[in-house]
């Protein structure tokens, strides 16, 4: 607990314990008005205000000690009746001292601490259980960021081995077939990439706007590597360059659809992005090759379990025998609600 809130819960000890002793005394304060001669007027003053002080600071001990989490509640109970008792005795000696009546005053007196020792206790309790469940609910909010981070750290590692391994595939081709001005074009562009990818695990979410940024150096790697037999045709609405969608969106689609189509010179892949109703659509013609080898489909679930995580919605998957359209929902920023 912090000094911050130590102090503000010191206030509002002291205030309940101020309220709890006034309304307790109370019916000794209306006597007053009641007595008559300046020895009895002055005795029921002093016993008025004594009481009231032994009823504040009994009041404060119980609130402040026994609303300590940890503490056993038999050992508060113990604690607190000893307390009481002592408070009382020094009531009935004060009352003595005075020379007030014992006999008309001590019942109610009784009452009195009992009120104030079980109000205590009480409002202790119930103090108790209020900061447990937030200490919990904090503990629980915790544990579910940091098992998101974790979660979504493990996701998108999965996504990189099958790239890095095909990039590197086709430097080394350039660089076999002596071609230095695409070879350093395309190491610059694959630098890009890569930082990309890398500063990926630091991120959540990103804007729309970075992620076809990515998207513009991914796109000529892979010009490069099937020799411009591949195009990526975006059509994206200037509105939705602020939304938010999470970071590597679009590797795992656009190597899907690699994987498991035919390019070829007769037939041209274009994979075609845009935007329809704060979501975006990313879709390709559909030509299967004859072995795509085992379909897992751990891309897309990789990538629908980062949305959830995310943002809390699903991708939609729709597929026919000409086309395969994944829809991504985009999340508003808040400066545009």
């Amino acid at each position: 607990m912090n000094i911050s809130k130590i102090k503000t819960n010191t206030k509002i000890i002291l205030m309940v314990s101020f309220i709890l002793s006034l309304l307790v005394t109370i019916p000794n304060i209306t006597r007053i008005s009641s007595v008559y001669g300046t020895y009895i007027f002055n005795a029921v003053v002093t016993e008025t205000v004594t009481r009231f002080i032994i009823f504040f600071f009994l009041s404060w001990y119980l609130f402040f000690h026994n609303s300590r989490l940890g503490s056993k509640i038999s050992k508060e109970i113990t604690k607190s009746i000893i307390l009481a008792i002592a408070a009382y005795l020094v009531c009935v000696f004060i009352q003595s001292l005075l020379s007030l009546n014992l006999a008309k005053m001590s019942g109610f007196m009784i009452f009195q601490f009992l009120v104030v020792f079980t109000v205590s206790l009480l409002s202790c309790e119930v103090y108790k259980l209020y900061n447990r469940q937030t200490e919990i609910e904090q503990e629980n909010e915790m544990l579910k960021i940091e098992t998101l981070q974790s979660r979504c750290d493990a996701l998108t590692n999965q996504i990189n081995p099958h790239f890095f391994f095909n990039t590197l595939n086709t430097m080394s081709s350039l660089i076999r077939e002596n071609l230095r001005e695409k070879s350093l074009e395309y190491i610059d562009k694959l630098s890009v990439v890569f930082r990309y990818i890398l500063q990926s695990e630091k991120k959540g979410l990103v804007t729309l706007e970075e992620e076809l940024k990515f998207l513009e150096s991914y796109r000529f790697l892979l010009e490069v590597r099937y020799e411009n037999k591949f195009r990526i045709i975006t059509n994206i609405k200037d509105i939705y360059y602020k939304y938010e969608l999470p970071v590597l969106s679009f590797l795992p689609l656009i190597e899907n659809a690699v994987k498991h189509n035919v390019i070829s010179s007769s037939n041209p892949m274009d994979v075609n992005i845009f935007t329809e109703k704060d979501s975006l659509v990313i879709s390709n013609r559909v030509v299967e090759k004859l072995e795509t080898g085992e379909e897992s489909g751990i891309g897309l679930k990789n990538l629908d379990n980062r949305f959830s995580l995310l943002t809390g919605k699903n991708i939609i998957i729709k597929r026919d025998n000409d086309n395969f359209n994944v829809i991504l929902p985009l999340l508003k920023p808040f400066a545009i609600n």
